[in-house]
């Protein structure tokens, strides 16, 4: 399936590094670490507008100058928040950016 080539090539290259990567979070206690979760935090439910990044009040000269810009995001729609792992809502919210190459690409151009 073409559709799935990006997310399979992706997965692919984790594979190398996903035990490795549990079994640190296995070690970690991170399971006991409690937060406040979504519950479903796909891209559609995030709010996103451009900003400007003003350095006007560093002491860095040469930061003075730079224009930069950045994306601010506001997390909306919050009737299914619980208590839970973070890794909930960072497995609805990672999945949809790595399709981006191949789905919908206009909706995550600002």
């Amino acid at each position: 399936d073409p559709e799935l080539k990006n997310i399979t090539s992706y997965m692919k290259k984790m594979e190398s590094y996903l035990f490795k990567i549990l079994k640190v979070l296995e070690d970690s206690g991170v399971r006991h670490l409690n937060t406040l979760c979504h519950g479903d935090a796909k891209p559609n439910n995030f709010m996103f507008r451009k900003i400007d990044i003003d350095f006007d009040d560093d002491d860095d000269e040469e930061l003075k100058d730079l224009k930069c810009e950045g994306v601010e995001s506001m997390l909306i729609d919050w009737q299914g928040g619980f208590l839970g792992s973070l890794c909930n809502d960072l497995m609805w919210c990672m999945f949809p950016f790595f399709e981006v190459n191949s789905h919908e690409k206009e909706l995550y151009e600002f």
